[in-house]
């Protein structure tokens, strides 16, 4: 069985220093090395993506592996045929790992069972967007001076979870990986955007209130709210979320000594934060990008052992 990534849980915890440090050598030197040239990579996405695509796609190009991207919309499965018999070509056309971006949650899961390819998930419905969070735990861990291989590396952190915590792939696997690492994570949502924080670990927590649930953080992850994934009903009042959690510049100040912003990106722009927040320096969304890239290069040579 080939190595995957579907779960956070997959790379903890010896498989996160490896990441990690590979992540930091990419990011560190312009340098890339050829080390997956000859292998090819389909990118399976079934659901729209920007950061992810390009981030997966450039990572095997600049490695010297092959890309190819299968989209929904210009595949067999626009006609009728599984997942599974997908898959099964991806696999007799001679390609060695699937990334898989899509709406189902489980659906990675579900390929791993059914195949000897590797399987990297690009982020599975509500469930799990793992190599997001790997990254944003990579940039934390450098911003912090944390050193990854320590059990305990994030004790003493506390990291505020902010909007669309239902919904967000994101915040599941940050919240978990989070809590393996000793940190404490606080979950900051309305009632119907909230989850249920046992879920995650014994150090993550679950509040309404916004004030007190990034009061003395050292790092604020503000989540987009998902439209697409809100049933009917959920989504009452813009305004009113607005005024609850939006972060601006008045809640940064009250929150005490954040030293991070982080969003996972798309912004919906004056939903979750206001425009000043993009301009102040703890905010660190286009890094997240930089070092998400890195970390998706890791991760394939990672998987394919080339590490």
């Amino acid at each position: 069985m080939a190595r995957s990534l579907v779960s956070v849980l997959d790379v903890v915890p010896t498989g996160l220093v490896e990441i990690a440090g590979r992540a930091g050598e990419l990011l560190r030197s312009d340098r890339v090395l050829p080390t997956l040239t000859g292998l090819q990579f389909a990118g399976l996405f079934l659901e729209a993506s920007t950061r992810t695509r390009l981030a997966f796609e450039s990572a095997a190009k600049r490695l010297g592996a092959g890309f190819s991207l299968v989209e929904q919309k210009s595949s067999s499965i626009s006609k009728g045929e599984s997942f599974r018999d997908t898959l099964e070509t991806i696999r007799a056309t001679g390609f060695d790992a699937v990334i898989i971006r899509s709406p189902w949650s489980g659906l990675p899961l579900q390929l791993r069972s059914w195949s000897d390819l590797a399987i990297v998930n690009g982020g599975d419905g509500s469930r799990e967007h793992p190599t997001q969070a790997i990254g944003d735990v990579i940039l934390m861990a450098s911003h912090f001076k944390r050193d990854l291989a320590l059990r305990d590396a994030f004790d003493g952190l506390a990291v505020a979870i902010v909007g669309d915590v239902k919904h967000s792939r994101v915040a599941r696997s940050l919240a978990t990986l989070v809590d393996r690492l000793r940190g404490e994570v606080r979950l900051v949502g309305p009632p119907g955007m909230l989850a249920d924080p046992r879920a995650f670990g014994p150090r993550v927590s679950a509040t309404e209130d916004m004030a007190s649930g990034v009061a003395g953080v050292d790092a604020v992850y503000m989540l987009r709210v998902q439209r697409e994934r809100l049933a009917q009903g959920e989504w009452a009042s813009l305004n009113s979320y607005q005024e609850r959690y939006q972060l601006n510049r008045e809640r940064l100040a009250e929150s005490g000594g954040v030293q991070l912003v982080m969003h996972p990106g798309p912004v919906n722009r004056g939903v979750e934060l206001t425009d000043e927040i993009f301009a102040d320096h703890r905010f660190v969304a286009p890094r997240q990008v930089e070092v998400g890239a890195a970390t998706r290069m890791a991760v394939l040579e990672w998987i394919t052992e080339r590490l």
